[in-house]
């Protein structure tokens, strides 16, 4: 038995000489010896790796190379605990799950957090750790008490029972990393293996005490045993450090062994200090190896060759700047690939955009970091099923099922009858389980086809397809797990799904997708595995669905993929923290931004810092706080750094991936001030004006960014542009790429003008307002909605256009009873308002929309209130009329220009083509007196509306005026009165809330009300017509937005107009509907949205995906629409029509 204690500076050379050392001890070593080496789990394959190629036969057959819990399991056999079964993470994770989910009132704190993501993997790591450090639950008992803290009260109770139950059933029926470990200490002393071994402890920073435990073992056990150590012999042998120090955690872990060695009484003990001083002059790693997180430091007082200090505006920037970089060294300086680390601050915020970047420029990368399972196909179509099951059918599961890759059904016919659930709201078994009768929908045929009834039949046949696996496995709502479990293993083996699997393996590594390829290779087995641990810990216990889902999502939560790496030659992709990389050449440490390096991590979200502090300070060990975490951090930041022989790439950000600005970490100033003479580079600005010439597809996406961020470039005019466009159009592999992507500047724009518009909208246009309206938001979007007829698929959901014409409908009805009954609109009570409000909604909801109605509370709340709206819009509708002299016309009054000889619905337009206006208008109130005839004309809206002359002049708001017209020309045609304008109405259909004072009583809620529904738009400037639609009018009308000022005059905030300024309007909304529609005619299909302020035609527009409209590409513009005010508006509508 020796113990021997090896102390080495990083960069002494201890890991070539220690290697050395090993492989020269196992060519002489006796066949039945072995020498163990024991690494981070991290470092293991890194280590194999590096031992295979020192070796000179390549090959390790009496040297293993293993962490502490691979040596666990190594040992099972000779343990002696061989028959019980494994549980592995993902069973413990279950098992907490289901401890909690059966006991929620045991556990009263935990169980109101238990369905937070991740926080059972939390809960995993906690009873670790207590395993680790070796609490038991009667710690836990001793210091419950001692807290006044209610919360560290809750926490303590239930972490200490949860604790106490898991370790039961742990030990009682299963074994685990913690346990096997346990184990492991208690017999190591026993083991023939360990006790001929010669066992090496290398790249450990320090030891939990369980690992203390089994170190105090093997010194007395195995032949020799040798521990490494990082940092100077005379720093760790020296005086107390204190935390904050670089070797504060080596100093610990050689004094705690040191105690370890006096206590067990080792005689055959050695101290080696492994230093290897540099020759010649000293480089800028060498300095900083010895000044980095010292101080004082000294600085470096030449320019730091190799060292590349460098900056981005955005992390996407910051990639290319790497990619760029390694290239360059490998092009240019003959670096192999395997040559050249990339570690991240917070590798997860790169992972994605390194993924997408290396590769495409054929660079091999290895990601060292496990690959999580729960995003896998596979994976999510499990849990689908599970969904299935659990919502009983509903909609969002069984389509996330059905769109899996692991069902066989035609595509065409499941969009089918995907629309036809969506227009039904079919979901629950019984429901999918019936015959489904209903049409299918079809916005072009109202009226049943022969092919409609044939498609409806070839939907009930693919409806029974799709139910009968899950009909089949006569699933219960609860039933034991392992039930469960059958259930879905017997519809992964109805639709083949590891066949399929596998194909999508085999089909991976025929087209050198490695990675996915050994991914696949392993989901199924990885699967079954999780289905067996699942099985291991069930009992015969009934879950329902809901339980049964949460068991196995806290377990593929869990679940991580180990990838071997596919090839030796290659840039190994690592956490600044984690990874164990072996020495290279190059090192580029990217993301180096304030607090993500160090991370700024409070530890677990169970237990803060200062309750484990205060648990430290009662005599319970737990892992360090968030401080001594950091302490820890800059070590590691600082081996990782430095474990480069040439260069080191040192970058960050200005803003994260959120676009917030973000500062450079502390790190970054250090080694400024170390190294003042180092350059820092913009990378912005070597990038500007720049495309960097490398591989063809780097080159290309930098062609096509610079093309977009320079709106104005001129492709012929730009010499480097244009040598570049005419290699990839030489290029048979490119040139076809390259044309699609130049579509979207202004040569090569999609077609802004249809050839042959007339066959697509016909000689004559038969047009409604709106229609017009939405070609002057944007040209392509009307060309969507009415040439292509593109429309969104039915649902079965109330929407605003049912609402709305339940709204216009009810108020049209209760119109003509009044009228019918010869009945004042004074007359109507509120009892007869709400008894006919109540006849007719219910007559207009149909027996399919009856069904939407009641088929929720939320829907009945929704029904409930329409009543309500339509009874305060009534009463409001009620009291305007009744205040004036104008009474209703015509309600919801039908024009069509085929059955009115009148200019303004019949209009001529270029190449002898016309125009007809169509349309209803929603109420004409009319007075006469002896000589006129004053009409106004009203429109009813769900939402606020005024009138605009800035929209009115755009073409964005015609309705009114075209109604206007319609009636003026229409009306004087019959009447032998001359027809005046009188106003321009909109009514906002509302039941308004009115805030109300306490000493406020009924008149005054009922005031708030009238004024908050008053009409919107404008009426004509004269005093006696103002007096006949309001006779009440004294200083502000309730009826209509006019008051007075104390002389008696109108406010400025009266909307009127004089009868020129409504001819002006009319005679320009003729022009304008006429300009339109020679627009459409002609074929104009731009993408030209209008903006006005911050609101566009883009907004909530449901074509978007289709025109791709982005102002920040070339030539991509919005049609601006707030230039000028409402007054400018009406004059250059004045001057449009005098020069007319």
């Amino acid at each position: 038995m020796g113990v021997r204690i090896v102390m080495n500076k990083l960069g002494s050379g201890k890991t070539e000489k220690l290697y050395k050392e090993i492989i020269e001890a196992s060519i002489t070593l006796p066949m039945d010896e072995t020498i163990l080496l024991i690494v981070p789990e991290q470092a293991t394959l890194n280590v194999q790796h590096e031992m295979i190629r020192a070796h000179p036969n390549h090959c390790i057959t009496n040297i293993e190379v293993l962490s502490f819990g691979r040596l666990s399991y190594r040992m099972v056999d000779e343990l002696g605990v061989a028959g019980k079964a494994l549980l592995s993470d993902v069973g413990k994770t279950m098992m907490i799950r289901k401890i909690i989910d059966t006991s929620k009132a045991d556990y009263p704190f935990l169980s109101r957090h238990i369905q937070k993501k991740g926080y059972v993997n939390e809960l995993r790591d906690l009873m670790s750790e207590f395993s680790r450090y070796g609490i038991s639950e009667y710690d836990f008992e001793s210091i419950v008490d001692q807290t006044d803290v209610e919360i560290l009260k809750l926490k303590l109770k239930d972490c200490g029972k949860l604790y106490n139950t898991y370790k039961e059933q742990l030990l009682a029926n299963y074994l685990s990393g913690e346990t096997l470990f346990e184990r492991l200490v208690e017999v190591a002393h026993e083991s023939q293996w360990l006790k001929k071994a010669t066992i090496i402890i290398d790249g450990f920073y320090g030891f939990t005490p369980i690992q203390y435990l089994l170190i105090e073992k093997l010194m007395y056990t195995a032949k020799e045993l040798t521990l490494t150590l990082t940092g100077e012999a005379s720093v760790l042998k020296g005086k107390p450090l204190d935390e904050s120090h670089l070797y504060y955690e080596s100093y610990y872990t050689y004094h705690a062994l040191l105690q370890k060695i006096h206590e067990q009484r080792i005689h055959d003990y050695t101290e080696e200090a492994w230093i290897d001083e540099p020759a010649g002059d000293v480089n800028f790693i060498q300095h900083l190896r010895e000044n980095l997180y010292q101080y004082p430091y000294d600085a470096f007082e030449v320019g730091p060759k190799g060292l590349h200090l460098a900056h981005a505006s955005s992390m996407k920037k910051e990639v290319a700047y790497i990619r760029d970089s390694i290239l360059k060294l490998v092009m240019e300086k003959d670096y192999t690939y395997n040559d050249i680390g990339v570690l991240a601050g917070d590798l997860n915020r790169y992972e994605r955009l390194i993924n997408e970047m290396l590769p495409e420029a054929g660079i091999p990368i290895y990601f060292d970091k496990k690959k999580p399972f729960a995003s896998n196909d596979a994976v999510i179509f499990v849990m689908s099923i599970i969904k299935v099951f659990k919502s009983n059918f509903s909609y969002e599961a069984i389509f996330e099922y059905l769109k899996s890759d692991y069902v066989d059904y035609d595509q065409d016919l499941l969009d089918h009858l995907e629309n036809y659930v969506i227009r039904y709201g079919i979901r629950g078994l019984s429901a999918w389980s019936k015959e489904w009768v209903y049409k299918v929908p079809d916005i072009h045929r109202k009226k049943e086809t022969p092919q409609a009834i044939q498609l409806l039949s070839a939907i009930n046949d693919l409806r029974d397809m799709i139910i009968l696996p899950f009909v089949a496995v006569k699933h219960t709502k609860k039933q034991r797990v392992k039930d469960h479990l059958l259930h879905i293993y017997e519809i992964l083996r109805h639709h083949e799904v590891e066949s399929k699997i596998q194909n999508k393996a085999d089909d991976y590594m025929s087209t050198y997708h490695y990675d996915e390829a050994r991914t696949y290779n392993q989901v199924y087995k990885v699967l079954m595995t999780l289905f067996d641990q699942l099985a291991l810990m069930s009992t015969e216990e009934k879950v329902d669905d809901g339980t049964f889902y949460n068991l196995m999502e806290a377990g593929i939560e869990q679940l991580e993929l180990g990838l071997v790496p596919p090839r030796m030659d290659q840039v190994i992709i690592g956490d600044l923290t984690r990874s164990r990389m072996p020495r290279k050449k190059a090192i580029f440490a990217i993301g180096l931004n304030e607090g993500v390096v160090p991370m700024l991590k409070e530890g677990s979200g169970l237990l803060t810092d200062r309750e484990r502090e205060w648990m430290v300070e009662k005599g319970i060990k737990l892992a360090p706080t968030t401080i001594k975490n950091l302490y820890r951090e800059q070590f590691y930041i600082y081996m990782a750094l430095l474990n480069t022989s040439k260069s080191l790439y040192l970058s960050y950000t200005l803003m994260n991936e959120e676009g917030k600005a973000s500062r450079p970490s502390h790190l970054i100033h250090m080694i400024k001030k170390i190294c003042p003479l180092v350059r820092h580079y913009n990378i912005d600005q070597l990038y500007k004006d720049k495309i960097v010439i490398n591989r063809p597809s780097v080159v290309f996406k930098q062609l096509l960014q610079k093309l977009q961020e320079d709106k104005d470039i001129n492709i012929k005019g730009d010499m480097d542009v244009e040598s570049i466009l005419t290699w990839y159009r030489k290029e048979p592999e490119w040139s076809s790429r390259l044309e699609m992507a130049l579509r979207g500047r202004k040569d090569h724009l999609l077609e802004d003008h249809l050839s042959d518009s007339h066959r697509l909208y016909g000689e004559t246009l038969k047009n409604s307002v709106s229609r017009l309206e939405q070609f002057s938001k944007c040209p392509f979007a009307h060309f969507v909605t009415y040439g292509l007829k593109a429309h969104e698929r039915e649902a079965y959901e109330i929407t605003m256009p049912q609402l709305g014409l339940i709204f216009h409908k009810v108020i049209e009805l209760i119109s003509n009873r009044v009228q019918m009954r010869h009945l004042s609109w004074s007359d109507v009570s509120e009892t007869m308002r709400k008894e006919w409000i109540e006849e007719f909604v219910m007559d207009l909801v149909g027996e399919e929309t009856q069904r939407v109605f009641f088929d929720s509370n939320r829907n009945i709340f929704l029904l409930n209130r329409l009543k309500k709206i339509l009874n305060r819009s009534i009463w409001a509708i009620a009291y305007q009329i009744s205040q004036g002299d104008f009474r209703p016309q015509f309600t919801e009054w039908h024009f069509d220009g085929a059955d009115y000889d009148v200019s303004s619905l019949n209009l001529e337009l270029e190449n002898h083509r016309k125009m007809i206006l169509r349309g209803t208008i929603d109420r004409i109130d009319s007075y006469s007196n002896d000589t006129y005839t004053y009409i106004t004309i009203i429109d009813y809206k769900s939402s606020s509306q005024d009138l605009d002359f800035g929209d009115v002049y755009h073409g964005l708001q015609l309705q009114l005026l075209v109604y206007l017209n319609a009636a003026l020309q229409v009306q004087e045609k019959a009447s032998d009165k001359k027809v005046i304008p009188a106003g321009l109405f909109y009514f906002k259909i509302d039941d308004p809330f009115i805030a109300s004072l306490a000493d406020y009583n009924e008149a005054h809620v009922e005031d708030g009300l009238l004024e908050s529904m008053q009409l919107k738009g404008v009426a004509l400037n004269d005093s006696d017509v103002i007096k006949k639609l309001d006779n009440l009018f004294v200083k502000a009308s309730k009826v209509i937005p006019v008051s007075k000022n104390k002389d008696g005059q109108l406010s400025k905030a009266s909307k009127v107009l004089e009868l020129e300024d409504f001819d002006t309007l009319c005679g320009y909304v003729r022009d304008e509907t006429q300009r339109i529609g020679n627009e459409i005619v002609n074929g104009n299909i731009e993408v030209k949205p209008y903006k006005k302020g911050e609101q566009s035609a883009c907004d909530y527009c449901k074509y978007s995906g289709i025109c791709r409209f982005d102002d920040k590409m070339p030539n991509f513009e919005y049609r601006r629409t707030d230039q000028e005010k409402d007054k400018d508006y009406l004059e250059m509508m004045k001057n449009h029509c005098q020069q007319d």
